[in-house]
């Protein structure tokens, strides 16, 4: 059974706009605006927030997190094919997906912010989600396509930090238990 079928909007692709970036990216924040600003999302029955500081061009920090990439906030680069999952993130969040079977959960704790992130791999349509953990709510920090030279690096991180096994390829339960601190 495929648990998404039917559920997911279409990407919201640059090619609608005839290369017009600021259209483009208008476009971009208002299903941001819709989905993360006026509306709620949940996942695994906590509220999952945004980095409301407006960072850019009077937009908040997570959705440039969603619509570019680069090491460093001040230096990303706005990426079409990145940006256009945009309106699939809310939907894959939802929590009547939480128990697909196409997605792979797990947790690392992240150095540089001294908080545990969720990752949440929808193989079904190649997206990842990444939450941080606070506590009473998510933090959405960001989503992006993954792509194929990526993908052996992921189902080993999720091997090493999953925290419900599944077989990457099949979506079936394998018999493990997460890892142990030592």
């Amino acid at each position: 059974m495929d648990c998404i079928h039917g559920v997911l909007p279409s990407k919201l692709t640059d090619d609608l706009f005839h290369s017009d970036v600021e259209k483009y990216k208008e476009a971009l924040y208002k299903v941001f605006k819709r989905d993360f600003v006026d509306g709620d999302v949940a996942f695994d029955g906590k509220k999952v927030d945004i980095i409301h500081e407006k960072f850019y061009e009077g937009k908040e920090r997570s959705f440039w997190h969603i619509i570019s990439e680069g090491e460093e906030d001040t230096s990303r680069t706005p990426i079409s094919w990145r940006a256009e999952v945009l309106p699939l993130i809310k939907p894959l969040l939802q929590d009547q997906n939480k128990d697909c079977e196409h997605f792979l959960l797990w947790k690392k704790y992240h150095d540089k912010t001294k908080k545990d992130r969720y990752y949440i791999w929808c193989t079904a349509v190649d997206i990842m989600i990444v939450l941080e953990d606070r506590k009473n709510y998510y933090k959405l920090i960001t989503a992006y396509p993954v792509l194929d030279y990526k993908k052996k690096r992921y189902i080993a991180d999720y091997r090493e930090n999953c925290i419900k096994t599944k077989t990457p390829t099949t979506g079936v339960d394998e018999i493990s238990a997460p890892p142990t601190q030592g």
